[in-house]
């Protein structure tokens, strides 16, 4: 229940901004009778005008919008995450200690720094490939589709492995700062040492339970789309929506549970065991007596 709280309460909220961003630029946008009259029209060169005339008054609006709520929605979700976190570990890890919560919060904002530095290296690689398919290419006036794709190919990849790498690694850290009230780099440097000690039984559980997300996306995916189809025809799109949002919830629900399921079971790995002690530091079941 803790983590679903802080999950939604961030969903719900992100929702709610994004409402009002866009009900903002749709008052920002001018629309002129041309504009409507090509979009209605099947002619597809004065619908790119049209849209190109929207995108020219709305480019501004929406980069002022962005510089709002992106570092709005990025510190909210620092701050929920860093809750959520610091309320649901103590119950997952047997070891009670004085944890410095602010260590979680540092940890966060690091991966959420992160996130958005990723989200930039992906639009620049992006924009790195147009510029060098309008480069490189025999026509001026046609693009180097192959080398624009294959740029592309290459170069997102490397981002999203370099980008999920570190923040899996992020993602372990706030373990070693609740077990054993380790500060920010601290439990980064444990986090990462951790890893390399216990790698077949991590990549075991991260396997695992990536299959059972993939498997959970596919039955949501298939189950709303026969449901959501079935209730348009019978009932209307109102029960059609209603099916949606109602098997929606019960995904992200169950979704969250296997998350912190995954969350429980790399604490388990990171658990001291006994046999992994010496003689001396292993208490003795039967108490010893002098007479």
């Amino acid at each position: 229940m803790a983590e679903i709280a802080w999950r939604w309460a961030f969903g719900a909220c992100a929702l709610a901004m994004a409402a009002v961003a866009a009900l903002q630029l749709l008052r920002a946008t001018p629309v002129t009778p041309g504009d409507a009259a090509a979009f209605r029209g099947r002619d597809s060169t004065l619908m790119a005008l049209a849209v190109l005339h929207v995108w020219q008054h709305l480019r501004l609006p929406l980069l002022r919008l962005l510089l709002v709520v992106i570092p709005a929605l990025t510190l909210l979700w620092i701050v929920l995450a860093s809750m959520g976190r610091a309320a649901v570990l103590p119950l997952l890890v047997e070891v009670r200690s004085v944890f410095r919560k602010r260590s979680i919060f540092a940890i966060n904002a690091l991966r959420a720094f992160w996130m958005l530095a990723a989200g930039v290296s992906c639009l620049l690689a992006i924009a790195l490939a147009s510029l060098a398919a309008a480069r490189f290419t025999p026509d001026p006036y046609q693009p180097n589709l192959p080398l624009y794709f294959l740029l592309v190919l290459v170069l997102l990849p490397v981002v999203l492995i370099a980008w999920s790498t570190l923040n899996w690694l992020l993602s372990l850290a706030p373990i070693f700062c609740v077990r054993q009230g380790a500060t920010a780099l601290d439990a980064i440097t444990e986090a990462r040492r951790a890893v390399g000690g216990y790698r077949p039984a991590f990549s075991a559980v991260s396997l695992a339970y990536g299959a059972l997300r993939l498997l959970l996306l596919l039955l949501y995916v298939g189950t709303t789309t026969l449901v959501g189809s079935l209730a348009a025809q019978v009932l209307g799109m109102g029960a059609a929506w209603a099916a949606v949002i109602l098997l929606s919830l019960i995904y992200f629900v169950v979704a969250d549970f296997i998350y912190l399921a995954r969350l429980a079971a790399y604490v388990a790995i990171l658990r001291p065991r006994v046999e992994d002690k010496t003689p001396e530091q292993v208490p003795s079941a039967i108490p010893v007596t002098t007479a």
